[in-house]
């Protein structure tokens, strides 16, 4: 009785699922994702298409870094709270102009009481919530992208 070699990973019928389940792991760890808890909110913060990292600013002030001018990332939130984010290019390099502030919920048919307010700068927004739980995405479009 002969011994059959070894057969290779490559020619196994296993293959490409385990490329498939290796590659997904790889692109989803490149989001940025922040989580936190204050005064017993729990909050998080994942970052999507175009957002390349999100920073805690540690008074409910986030930077948002979007290399290409346009990005979206979404927040869970259990609780009221007013919410900071400001938008950059790149470290050093803010965003000109908003063109555009988008926020939807992600919550089904729940009743969304939340609003963004332009700040003076008009690079930042603050999203104000009421009570309760929310999640939603927000999109951040810069005029000068």
């Amino acid at each position: 009785m002969s011994a059959r070699p070894p057969r290779s990973l490559f020619s196994s019928r296993l293959f490409p699922a385990l490329l498939g389940v290796l590659l997904t792991t790889t692109v989803l760890s490149g989001c940025e994702h922040t989580q936190e808890s204050e005064h017993n909110n729990e909050r998080q913060i994942a970052a999507g298409r175009g957002t390349s990292k999100i920073t805690p600013l540690g008074d409910n002030s986030y930077n948002v870094f979007c290399p290409t001018g346009i990005c979206r990332f979404q927040l869970k939130n259990n609780g009221a709270a007013d919410i900071k984010f400001h938008f950059y290019y790149s470290a050093g390099q803010p965003f000109r102009a908003l063109e555009g502030i988008y926020l939807n919920s992600l919550a089904g048919d729940q009743d969304v009481s939340e609003s963004m307010t332009v700040l003076d700068n008009t690079t930042s927004v603050q999203l104000n919530l009421n009570a309760g739980e929310h999640h939603v995405e927000i999109q951040a479009v810069d005029y000068h992208r």
